[in-house]
């Protein structure tokens, strides 16, 4: 496992020039977890997935601690998409979760866990959810191995409510035939300075074409896979729906959305957002002027919105249409394929790791976003 080594400088100096070696302290900021206790030393190093065929079980005790409206639908997410959990050695964790609204999406939500000093055989994990951030004190109920097959009874304590998993070390769900675990490690982000020659053109996250092409010819690249979300049911990454980023000579862009809103909405054009990119070394900096807003939570369970920079342009199909502006990109090579590049892309409010998918560049027949009602009526 990697160790993570946050590292403070104190310098006892006041100017660069006048420090010796032996007037510059090292601190190591990161607190090893302490792992005296046996069933916590079973409990870390190993990937715990949920069993699927129990049901997460729910108490409510308050809803005064709700800082957002998607909270609420923190408990669907534990109870439908929440699938593993793994507490590393270093004091670092992760939980995966599959949301079933988004195929082939992979949340690999990160955090910091330790030992608690007031309860036996439990451990207490600050970790980012899909909706929010959250402190969980998870105390192992039972725990028991036979040969190589161990089962795991936790309780789960959020403060605001009590849940309760069973968990093992294997799992037999179809959705990690094609997860592999150690994909971030086996994949760094290249170094390489970019040629922006190489990128002007059209390219396409997985969703954005679903039923035309590579749906079923490159299935590890239909998977999205990201390590950090701000708010997945308030302020929805278009990159999980499916995007289309198109590079011009001159440093103009567009953005282009999925087709399937374009079918559920009955838009005969193309509908886009205008940009600008640029090249920094090993990065492309994309800047939208504006990008279409979409909080899943607000369509599906009528939450009200939590998002800033939002302009209301009216409504499609009952459904509201919004532009959000000051939205950025960052993108970062992975490698190269000949139908396209996996790359790591940093958003405002989410990163991802997804392949870009070369596409037509052809945006002849297209509407801008702010201009999108108006057009349909």
């Amino acid at each position: 496992m990697r160790q993570i080594l946050p590292i403070i400088i104190i310098f006892t100096a006041l100017v660069w020039s006048g420090c010796k070696k032996e007037e510059i302290t090292l601190y190591n900021t990161q607190v090893t977890p302490d792992l005296s206790n046996p069933v916590i030393q079973k409990l870390t190093n190993v990937t715990w997935y949920r069993d699927g065929m129990n049901t997460v079980q729910e108490e409510w005790t308050t809803l005064l601690s709700i800082p957002k409206p998607s909270e609420a639908m923190a408990s669907m997410l534990y109870s439908m998409a929440w699938l593993n959990m793994t507490l590393h050695r270093d004091g670092t964790s992760t939980m995966l979760y599959i949301p079933p609204v988004f195929p082939h999406v992979y949340i690999h939500c990160q955090g910091v866990w330790t030992v608690s000093t007031e309860e036996e055989n439990t451990v207490i994990i600050n970790t980012k959810t899909p909706v929010s951030s959250a402190i969980i004190k998870v105390k192992v109920l039972d725990l028991e191995t036979r040969e190589n097959v161990a089962v795991l009874n936790v309780s789960m304590d959020f403060g605001n409510r009590l849940l309760t998993a069973f968990m093992t070390n294997h799992t037999g769900d179809y959705r990690f035939d094609t997860f592999d675990e150690g994909w971030y490690a086996n994949n760094p982000v290249s170094t390489t300075t970019i040629n922006a020659d190489d990128f002007i053109g059209a390219w396409a996250s997985p969703r954005y074409d679903w039923e035309n092409y590579h749906a079923n010819k490159y299935p590890d690249e239909n998977i999205v896979r990201s390590t950090h979300v701000d708010d997945l049911f308030s302020q929805t990454p278009n990159i999980f729906s499916g995007v289309k980023f198109t590079f011009e000579e001159g440093g103009k862009a567009y953005i282009s959305y999925t087709k399937d809103y374009k079918k559920s909405l009955e838009i005969e054009k193309e509908w886009v957002s205008n940009a600008s990119w640029s090249v920094k070394g090993n990065k492309i900096i994309l800047e939208s002027e504006e990008e279409f807003f979409y909080s899943a939570g607000e369509l599906l369970f009528g939450f009200p919105i939590n998002a800033p920079n939002l302009m209301y342009h009216g409504i499609l199909k009952d459904s509201p249409i919004r532009s959000q502006s000051k939205r950025f990109y960052v993108f970062e090579v992975i490698k190269r394929e000949d139908h396209g590049v996996w790359c790591r892309i940093t958003s405002n409010d989410a990163n991802f790791y997804t392949f870009l998918f070369k596409v037509d560049e052809k945006i002849e027949n297209t509407t801008n976003i702010k201009d999108l009602v108006k057009s349909v009526k």
